[in-house]
């Protein structure tokens, strides 16, 4: 494996280090820290991860029903639930919409993406720039035309999805 200052960075963060003990080291401050968060956001998105998570929850709940099993005064009660991410406009919440316009825009590109919101109901759409990408101006919330709304987020998803592409790995030989 070729050794990058990415790669360096990484295994000084994996040995203990802080951030600023890696900037002594002669790094950019801005470069590690986009690096280390780069790194813990691969580290808790990836999908062993995720079933790990998911085992040690299913372990937890087997434990806790073993201890209520076995004393006659504990009373405990469990409550997990697992949703799906899916584009049906009728498994969305109000407060945060399971679409995410910049990850979809990167993961499906523009048109699809424009398929996928045309799912959706007004209401929902200025929600999701609500939270994922905010008109700082306010005019789009009080659109009322769903198509208007529509290439707002298109566009605005468009350019941030294009930020920030200097860290993202393209090249798989690391």
């Amino acid at each position: 494996m070729k050794t990058t200052k990415k790669n360096q960075i990484i295994n000084f963060y994996k040995d203990g280090l802080y951030i600023d003990n890696i900037i002594e080291k002669g790094f950019n401050k801005k470069y590690v820290k986009q690096v280390i968060r780069d790194f813990k956001a691969s580290n808790f998105d990836s999908p062993l991860n995720r079933k790990t998570n998911i085992d040690d929850i299913k372990q937890l709940a087997e434990i806790l029903e073993d201890l209520q099993n076995k004393c006659d005064k504990l009373n405990i009660n469990v409550n997990i639930s697992i949703s799906v991410n899916s584009c049906n406009p009728d498994s969305i919440s109000n407060n945060i919409p399971l679409l995410n316009p910049v990850t979809a825009f990167r993961d499906m590109g523009e048109a699809k993406l424009r398929k996928q919101l045309k799912l959706f109901k007004l209401e929902q759409l200025i929600n999701m720039i609500k939270v994922y990408t905010p008109d700082l101006n306010g005019r789009i919330y009080r659109q009322k035309d769903i198509n208007v709304v529509i290439e707002y987020i298109v566009e605005i998803a468009s350019k941030l999805s294009k930020m920030g592409q200097v860290f993202r790995n393209t090249s798989t030989d690391e």
